[in-house]
This record gives structure tokens, sequence and C-alpha cells, in this order.
């Protein structure tokens, strides 16, 4: 642990700053008294799980089926409640 007044702080922030993260306490003093205290922060651990939505989307057995031809109507032309079809009729 070292102690630097503030103005000492400003000349060597990044000198300090680097101590720091190597895991150095640094306590900032005002007219020599205590003020602040800089300690390295641990970031938090994160574990990646392999897998985690498994099982929260499932696909049909007819997925890869041919549509009827009501659907690709549908596609094509769109359903009768669309309404980019009534955008589309009255440009």
């Amino acid at each position: 642990m070292i102690q630097v007044n503030v103005h000492e702080a400003k000349a060597k922030f990044s000198h300090l700053m680097e101590r720091v993260a190597k895991g150095e306490r640094v306590i900032i003093c005002k007219h020599n008294i205590p003020y602040m205290e800089w300690v390295p922060v641990q970031p938090p651990k994160r574990k990646r799980q392999l897998g985690w939505a498994n099982g929260l989307i499932t696909i049909s057995d007819d997925c890869f089926a041919p549509m009827t031809e009501e659907e690709l109507d549908e596609i094509e032309n769109g359903h009768p409640g669309d309404p980019m079809r009534e955008f589309e009729r009255k440009q």
C-alpha cells in the first residue's frame, strides 16, 4: 500500500493506475489526511455454457414438408387481412 497526496496522484495517475491494476492499494490524501483508496476491481466471472437454449426451440416434423397451394398463395399475395395489401391497393 502506498500513500500519495492529490497533486502527486494527478501527476502520476497512469503509473499509479498500473500499480493498482497489479493488485496494489493506493491511498489518496488531501493535506496528508487519507481521503480515498484505490483498489483493483475484480471483474465478475461469467461462465459460458454450451447448450443453454437446448429445448427452448422445437421444430415440427413437417417443417420441411412441401407447402399447400393455399400457403404458397398467402406468401405470394398476402393473406386477406394483410395491411400491406391495403397499402398496395392505395398506390
